[in-house]
């Protein structure tokens, strides 16, 4: 087998800006503390210093108040946003000045941790120090990627680490990852795979360039898209490559087209994920963010980015890590993934073997003692990826272990939408294979992901899903390549950076890399991800559903995709509050949203049918959390030509759970209904089929409900043969008081009599 080396992302760093890492901060004269490469380079006499300037006072995130997730949000935002704006207002009145004298080249604030990238002279830093509001100064590093280098494809095979962890058994229940929204942080998307083009939110919120180089989803490198793909990867190679296909995706590019990436940079991209439309009155930030990149080499402690994290968790937004390539040596943690807000994902084969290069135990950084690394493991050998320009590759290493933990909290979130970060993690931990010695160890942390026992612990009165069937392509020889750990990146306690480029750091390749424990305050930082080339053994080819309406038969169908109303007969949209946007999108890119603030109707109308006896119409619906009472509004309804309402679908809230039923009108007036099904606050496909009593032969009419494709309940032998169905209604109406929020809709279609399914 020919053997290929990968160069799969890892970051650079100058060693001669780290060497000190472990010195303290130093004092001097001033008043805020200087990290020493700060100091170092205050004594240069020429050029600019980039640094990141941290405020004394900060925001208390334990102490955040709301009675739900997008409340929460909403006033930790403010909070973050008023406390920036109020403690830097004399600092930003004074280097505005400086810059107007040429003195200050380029300032950002940075809300979310209440700091401030600054690149100015020398004089300006040293003022800065001086000012009482100001309690450190640290360097904003530049870290450099080495190329990826030239990549055989892979043949495509059918997925084993998917059945590894258990989540094709959820699949069978229904629940992909829809209704959640993951983010990555990386070198960036290839928004253009047929796997992952389909689930991208869209949209400005959707998409992060802290370089302004690139308007969508970019990536010149491949290893964003290699994690995303493992995410939410889909099936258009032949085989189900991600563990979250029916979730949908944002990024943040870290890395710039040159490869390099700055500490303000990926303080920027964190920032972002918290408020992607910089809006605090609309909720549009990421469930879980993946992260499969490090500072430093193992051993090493750097706590830049913990109270990113830290901010990321009061949040509700669960930051994944991976947890290094620097094994087999026990104490080789990295950072940020061994700081106390992430949470550390090791890496096994498929055998639950663990992976020779997967970093280990234990770690003390940031903490009063130490604690066991990494928190989990889950498969990172030769995991089948979407790779650039359309192909597919398999890489190994713990940058591919992480996205298998953020994609399978996406499909438990789906199926769970309330759960906190630590109700997440708790979840996932508990119900971890143990592998290894008994317990929590330093190789294998808590175990290996088993997804479907988590579901099983919070939902243990679901039924056992049924096994999927499992598809065996013939084998093809895939190329091999040496496995290698990845170059590392070194972004420091706070790292630095000078006006000058910084030299590149040699990488020297080696099997068995070895790293001395020491846990000192603030060390260094690393990207990794080592690339094995092997044959994929067989797994569950389990495709994502792909709403159509049957074309035989088929009457209307929109997925909102046109970003308007404009294939409907009419629409009907309460001033605005009726919508098609990104962030509603349940299938595909765009969906409908029903802003509801009154009891004023907003719906669209089809139609289409005429003089119709047999009609069945599905769509995709999401509460999203609205505020709902036990008295029902209508999501779906047919009309005759006179206007009477025939049949509807309507949603209530009762015991604290969302519920959906059908109601049908008889020929006397009166209207009978189904019972109350209920389903969890995330995307579900509801459909109906009604059919008219035909007083030729004498047969009575029907009305049938299915939900996410299992059929819930038939009214059978119904006198309605009077009616004949002239046109549908798709929104919110009939609206009770009390029902606030906002609700999605998606993926319309109808057909006269063939099932169209989920």
């Amino acid at each position: 087998m020919k053997k290929v080396l990968v160069g799969c992302l890892a970051l650079f760093v100058l060693s001669f800006i780290w060497h000190n890492r472990a010195a303290p901060l130093v004092q001097a004269s001033y008043r805020a503390e200087l990290s020493p490469a700060v100091a170092a380079a205050l004594q240069a006499p020429d050029g600019n210093i980039s640094v990141i300037v941290w405020l004394r006072d900060q925001v208390d995130r334990s102490k955040t108040t709301g009675r739900t997730r997008k409340e929460r949000r909403r006033n930790l935002n403010q909070a973050l946003r008023d406390k920036a704006s109020t403690s830097q207002a004399n600092v930003i009145k004074s280097l505005n000045e400086q810059q107007k004298l040429g003195n200050v080249q380029r300032f950002t604030s940075l809300w979310s941790i209440n700091a401030i990238a600054v690149t100015a002279s020398p004089s300006v830093i040293e003022q800065l120090a001086k000012r009482s509001e100001i309690k450190q100064i640290t360097p904003d590093a530049t870290i450099a990627m080495p190329n990826r280098g030239n990549l055989a494809p892979a043949s495509v095979t059918a997925e084993q680490n998917l059945n590894v962890i258990n989540v094709t058994s959820l699949w069978d229940l229904g629940w992909r990852g829809q209704g959640v929204v993951v983010a990555n942080l990386d070198s960036g998307v290839d928004g253009t795979h047929p796997d992952l083009a389909g689930t991208w939110r869209g949209g400005t919120n959707s998409w992060y360039d802290p370089y302004n180089q690139h308007a969508t989803p970019t990536d010149y490198d491949g290893h964003g898209t290699w994690t995303m793909s493992v995410m939410v990867g889909g099936d258009a190679g032949g085989t189900a490559i991600g563990v979250a296909p029916a979730a949908r995706w944002i990024a943040a590019k870290i890395f710039n087209d040159t490869g390099t990436a700055t500490t303000s940079a990926i303080h920027q991209s964190f920032q972002w994920l918290l408020d992607p439309d910089n809006n605090p009155a609309t909720d549009d930030a990421p469930d879980i963010v993946n992260n499969s990149w490090s500072l430093a080499t193992g051993a090493n402690c750097d706590l830049e980015f913990e109270l990113d994290l830290a901010t990321l968790v009061a949040y509700d937004i669960n930051p994944i890590f991976s947890a290094g390539n620097y094994g087999p040596n026990m104490n080789t943690s990295s950072s940020p993934a061994n700081n106390p807000s992430a949470f550390a994902v090791g890496a096994t084969t498929n055998s639950d073997t663990i992976l020779s290069m997967s970093s280990r135990g234990s770690t003390s950084c940031g903490r009063s003692t130490a604690v066991t690394y990494p928190n989990m493991v889950a498969p990172g050998a030769a995991i089948m990826v979407a790779d650039l320009y359309n192909s597919y590759f398999n890489p190994s290493g713990t940058s591919f272990a992480a996205p298998h933990v953020a994609g399978a909290l996406a499909v438990l979130l789906s199926a769970n939408p309330n759960l906190s970060v630590a109700q997440q993690r708790q979840a996932i931990i508990a119900s971890s294979l143990d592998l290894g010695i008994v317990g929590a160890d330093n190789t294998f942390g808590a175990g290996r992901l088993n997804i479907y026992a988590a579901y099983q612990s919070l939902n243990s009165n679901q039924p056992t899903a049924t096994p999927t069937s499992i598809v065996t392509p013939t084998a093809t020889l895939v190329p091999t390549a040496t496995n290698t750990p990845l170059p590392t990146a070194t972004a420091t306690d706070l790292p630095t950076a000078t006006h000058t480029p910084l030299p590149t750091a040699t990488n020297t390749p080696t099997n068995t890399p070895t790293a001395t424990a020491t846990n000192t305050p603030l060390p260094t930082n690393t990207p990794t991800a080592t690339a094995t080339n092997t044959p994929l053994p067989t797994a569950t080819n389990t495709p994502t559903p792909s709403p159509t309406a049957t074309p035989s038969d088929a009457i209307f169908s929109n997925g909102f995709e046109s970003g308007n109303f404009s294939s409907w007969s009419s629409s009907t949209t309460n001033s605005g509050k009726l919508s098609v946007t990104s962030g509603a999108a349940l299938v595909g890119t765009k969906g409908m949203q029903a802003q509801i603030t009154s009891k004023t109707a907003m719906y669209v109308t089809d139609t289409s049918p005429a003089n119709e006896r047999t009609y069945r119409a599905r769509f995709y619906y999401s509460p999203n959390s609205i505020t709902h009472g036990t008295t029902q509004h209508d999501l779906l309804l047919g009309r005759s030509s006179s206007g009477t309402t025939l049949w509807q679908v309507q949603v209530r809230k009762s015991s604290g759970a969302y519920q959906i039923r059908a109601s049908l009108r008889t020929n006397s007036g009166g209207t009978t209904s189904t019972n109350w099904y209920t389903i969890s606050n995330a995307s579900h496909a509801i459909e109906i089929n009604w059919i008219a009593a035909s007083t030729s032969n004498g047969t009575n009419g029907s009305l049938g409900l299915w939900i996410d494709g299992t059929a819930k309940q038939t009214l059978s032998n119904i006198s309605n043969g009077n009616y004949r169905l002239e046109g549908v209604r798709l929104g919110a109406s009939n609206i009770p008081s009390g029902v606030i929020g906002t609700e999605y809709f998606d993926a319309f279609a109808s057909t006269r009599t063939t099932y169209i399914g989920p």
